[in-house]
């Protein structure tokens, strides 16, 4: 009996069924980078969530961001170079540039889908990951099931100076109330 549940254990995992749950490196641009790769079963559709930029780590509230998701997916969460584990286990041999992000998105989606032997996968994408994200959807969209652009950085520049103008204005209503209220320093 004991074989024939090992047997069946193993045959199902063969064929992609049944839950995973993984943390490893793996080789993309040159360099090691951290994925944590969890599903209730891996015969589900893979979802690439990539949620971290260069010297931010959100990685411990992956669970609770994507948690629900992994009942319906096979999600990978990625700490991008310059990142989290990744950046703890190796710095960017390179110089940090849009392009670079780029391939090593792509090489990343490739590797996913030779390793799962899937023909397409989910890509998400929060923040800062949207600007490589976008770059995948437009020249790669063969490779996707669809791409979700989680609060995108759209113009990061204009997105800068609003926020900029922002502050100004509330420093500067503080300081009105503060003379007003005849203090002289704020």
């Amino acid at each position: 009996m004991k074989c024939f549940l090992l047997f069946l254990l193993i045959s199902s995992q063969s064929f992609g069924q049944g839950p995973i749950e993984k943390n490893e490196f793996i080789t993309i641009g040159g360099i090691k980078q951290y994925v944590r790769i969890k599903g209730k079963d891996m015969s589900k559709p893979i979802l690439l969530f990539c949620m971290e930029a260069p010297g931010s780590s959100v990685m411990r509230q992956a669970d609770q961001m994507t948690g629900k998701l992994q009942q319906q997916f096979v999600v990978v969460h990625w700490g991008q170079r310059e990142t989290g584990e990744t950046f703890r286990l190796n710095k960017s041999s390179q110089p940090l540039t849009l392009n670079l992000f780029y391939n090593d998105t792509h090489e990343m989606i490739d590797s996913l889908l030779k390793r799962f032997r899937r023909p397409k996968l989910y890509l998400a994408c929060y923040s800062w990951g949207s600007a490589p994200g976008f770059h995948i959807a437009g020249k790669y969209q063969g490779l996707l099931y669809a791409y979700i652009a989680i609060s995108p950085a759209i113009n990061q520049w204009e997105s800068e100076k609003i926020a900029l103008e922002m502050l100004k204005e509330k420093r500067n209503k503080r300081a009105q109330k503060r003379i007003g209220a005849g203090k002289d320093t704020f």
